[in-house]
């Protein structure tokens, strides 16, 4: 009797644990707009539970996944609960179907849900928030830029606690704010205007280009100073634009319009003293594309830094100004040749090739070339009045002369390699001192500059140096470690 009761209280501990053996799915939401992300949940009831692997619904991609749990105790019953959610942005009416939980080794299956993707509403003249955008051309080449103007616009007694602005993300467009927004008044409403600029990086038709806003609201609980009240946003969605973009033809990267110059510090320089060049490309229209000039020249050491393209807008227009600076270093005159680029120009409506002019640089103080004159040992004269001399006496002084001959030609070449070594010492010193002398990265880049691809310890030290100069890096020079190289030559 005492077994049949336990098997019924066993009986009775299963049938309530199965009756928390369950499972469904949740929607966050049941319809979302185009381009929103779409979020559901499988909730399962049990103690041990195994959910399936999701990689895609209906053919878009899972974006994201995430766990929790909770554990609830009702009358001494434990009830466990393990969520799963999942998250994907559907691009039109989709339906999530049925999918099988296994829990407590028995199988449940949740019932298919149906999402709706709608088009966003663009707003109206007359309710209460308006959001609107319009671009002052709707056609353009690839390289141009168009202006896009958004407005804002509240009615005076509507109540604003939070405002964002956003714009849906378009693959190919390069979106950047170029004004600050300007407040005035029309009507009934507030109005906010703010100016960006658009530049297509591909060329292609970009279709149903809008804006949305986010206005956050605070609920009113009737409580005047709960400062525990949630901030709810709505979105409101802009009026759609179409855009345009033509390919540039010929095989042109560049568009706009634009001039080039080279200029020099100084044209009159001393043998190894470094030439500063600094080549611009100034104008209207997008530079991002172009490529980074190289100079090469036969009698002289070329050293150039990064390019540097700044962007400004000026009278409703993007002005652009590229910059390339080089220093040269040589031991003769030379001629800086004129650099040539070619775009496709607005106006002309045709690809253009621009050049700037060539420049000659005088080169004092130049090294000297000198041959070192051979030493030649003494003629020997033959005195008609010596003729009766005796043979053993005649090979006695030839053997004299011979032994002079050789001495004198070690002792010049002993002398002439004392100089040249005197010399080598005296031109080492210098560099020495200057080293140790200089005061600033500036100073010590025009200093080694002519050493440059000497050796890889240079290069290095002169590659620090550009990057302290020119990229506001902060590399640590060792001047001591760079006196023990030249030291070491």
């Amino acid at each position: 009797m005492k077994i049949l009761n336990l098997g019924k209280i066993f009986i009775l501990f299963i049938f309530c644990i199965n009756l928390y053996a369950n499972v469904e799915i949740k929607l966050d939401k049941p319809a979302i707009y185009r381009g929103d992300i779409a979020n559901f949940s499988i909730i399962a009831n049990g103690s041990n539970v195994e959910f399936p692997t999701i990689k895609e619904i209906d053919g878009y991609q899972i974006l994201g996944v995430s766990n929790s749990n909770k554990t609830i105790i009702i009358n001494g019953d434990v009830k466990k609960t393990e969520i799963k959610s999942y998250s994907f942005r559907p691009d039109g009416d989709v339906e999530i179907p049925s999918f099988e939980v296994l829990i407590d080794g028995k199988k449940f299956n949740t019932n298919p849900v149906k999402i709706d993707v709608v088009e966003p509403k663009a707003t109206k003249d007359g309710e209460d928030f308006v959001l609107e955008i319009g671009v002052d051309k709707k056609e353009i080449m690839l390289g141009d830029s168009v202006k896009l103007y958004l407005k804002f616009k509240y009615k005076i007694d509507a109540k604003i606690d939070d405002f964002k602005l956003d714009f849906l993300n378009v693959d190919g467009l390069s979106i950047k704010q170029i004004s600050k927004p300007n407040i005035a008044r029309e009507d009934d409403y507030i109005i906010n205007v703010i100016e960006f600029s658009i530049t297509p990086l591909v060329a292609g038709e970009f279709n149903s280009l809008k804006s949305l806003a986010y206005i956050g609201r605070y609920e009113d609980n009737g409580y005047p100073f709960d400062i525990f009240s949630n901030l709810n946003y709505k979105k409101f969605f802009s009026n759609s634009l179409n855009l345009n973009v033509k390919p540039l033809p010929d095989g042109a990267k560049i568009y706009g319009k634009f001039d080039i110059k080279s200029s020099v510090d100084k044209k009159v320089v001393n043998a190894n003293e470094p030439v500063n060049l600094t080549l611009q490309i100034k104008g209207v229209g997008n530079l991002q594309n172009i490529e980074k000039f190289s100079l090469n020249l036969p009698n002289g050491v070329v050293y150039s830094n990064e390019p540097d393209i700044k962007t400004i807008s000026v009278n409703n227009e993007n002005s652009v100004e590229f910059l390339q600076i080089f220093s040269i270093v040589s031991d003769m005159n030379f001629t800086i040749p004129s650099f040539s680029f070619s775009y496709f120009d607005r106006d002309l409506n045709s690809t253009k090739t621009i050049k700037s002019d060539p420049i000659n640089i005088e080169v004092k103080n130049q090294p000297s070339k000198s041959n070192l004159n051979q030493v030649m040992p003494p003629k020997i004269q033959k005195n008609s009045s010596n003729k009766t001399l005796d043979t053993t006496h005649q090979n006695d002084k030839n053997l004299l002369y011979l032994m002079v001959g050789i001495l004198s030609g070690f002792l010049a070449f002993f002398v002439f390699s004392k100089i040249k070594k005197f010399r080598l010492s005296k031109e080492d010193k210098p560099i020495i001192w200057q080293i140790s002398k200089v005061k600033n990265d500036k100073e010590l880049f025009n200093i080694l500059l002519p050493y440059a691809k000497s050796s890889d310890f240079i290069d290095k030290i002169l590659q620090n140096l550009e990057e302290n100069l020119y990229k506001n890096s902060n590399h640590k020079i060792d001047k001591k470690a760079i006196i023990r190289y030249f030291k070491s030559l």
